[in-house]
């Protein structure tokens, strides 16, 4: 959202680390570092493979802080520490792949904060959408009676049929 009052100041957060590993854009392989936005835990999405690394985007080794390190994505995607060289004096992130990053206003400080976050907490629908939800589920059940309808027709038809078969069967000289 926009600021309301000019003293007014959002904070964001990384919030996601989409990576691109491979030789060339026409080539390669995605994966995703995803911080939960409740637990602050960040999750590495590979695939079908989905794991916990922590409390920092590359797990808990891996955060580029100012202990002499930085981190560095390798060609098969994986993190590691390597020295620093030269004249760098801000902690870095270096990789050679193409990566982008994503940031989310950060949450502010709740009562809900406590809660579990794997417990369905109640959430206000906005009125546009449960509207579009309640004409959709309309025109489904008017569908849903369109189709019946059609059913009964054709089970009273294959009925008729049936009957009239049998009535043909009934004249046969051979019975």
């Amino acid at each position: 959202g926009v600021p309301t009052e000019a003293s007014e100041v959002y904070d964001y957060e990384l919030a996601a680390i989409l990576l691109h590993k491979g030789a060339s854009a026409r080539s390669g392989h995605y994966v995703a570092h995803v911080k939960h936005e409740i637990t602050g835990r960040w999750w590495l999405f590979d695939d079908e493979t989905v794991t916990l690394l922590g409390e920092k985007p590359f797990g808990q080794d891996g955060d580029g802080g100012d202990n002499g390190e930085m981190v560095e994505i390798s060609d098969d995607g994986e993190a590691r520490t390597v020295p620093r060289t030269g004249q760098v004096v801000d902690p870095m992130f270096s990789s050679c792949n193409a990566y982008l990053l994503i940031y989310r206003q950060k949450l502010q400080q709740t009562s809900r904060s406590n809660e579990d976050p794997c417990v369905l907490q109640e959430v206000a629908v906005p009125p546009h959408l449960s509207e579009m939800v309640e004409a959709k589920n309309v025109a489904f059940r008017d569908e849903v009676e369109v189709f019946q309808g059609k059913v009964q027709d054709i089970l009273s038809e294959t009925q008729q049929r049936q009957h009239e078969v049998r009535e043909l069967i009934d004249l046969m000289p051979f019975r």
